[in-house]
């Protein structure tokens, strides 16, 4: 009924493919076998306790809401003086970049290493296990 309204785009969605394997690894995990988790980035063993102590100072003190688009500027501080300490690399606050996943770090470097019209070629199928 409303075809005529979507973009044709929309006939190319389906889903994160990172976690289609991940259900297929579940499916096979649930039958006995041995899987070592690649496809989400999750890891296998639970956040440090220290960690979660400081999630839990930091919701506390009341560090919840939205941050910069560019990440926390106290950790973008730490970064930039980390990249000169053991690098040797000057930088400025305003090129660090922190981001909630790898995802958007390859979204981000592709925007800015590619022109409109230029080919990226980028593998999008998952192997069927």
């Amino acid at each position: 009924m409303f075809d005529h309204l979507l973009a044709n785009r929309l006939q190319g969605l389906a889903g994160e493919a990172a976690f289609k394997t991940l259900a297929a690894a579940n499916r096979l995990e649930a039958q006995g076998k041995k899987i070592i988790h690649f496809e989400i980035g999750e890891p296998d063993f639970p956040t440090a306790k220290n960690i979660v102590a400081a999630g839990k100072k930091a919701l506390d003190d009341g560090f919840a809401t939205y941050c910069q688009s560019q990440g926390v500027v106290k950790l973008r501080e730490a970064i930039e003086k980390h990249i000169f300490q053991y690098k040797g690399i000057k930088t400025e606050i305003d090129e660090i970049v922190v981001t909630p996943g790898g995802k958007a770090a390859i979204f981000y470097t592709i925007c800015v290493l590619v022109n409109p019209r230029e080919e990226v070629i980028y593998p999008n199928r998952v192997p069927v296990l």
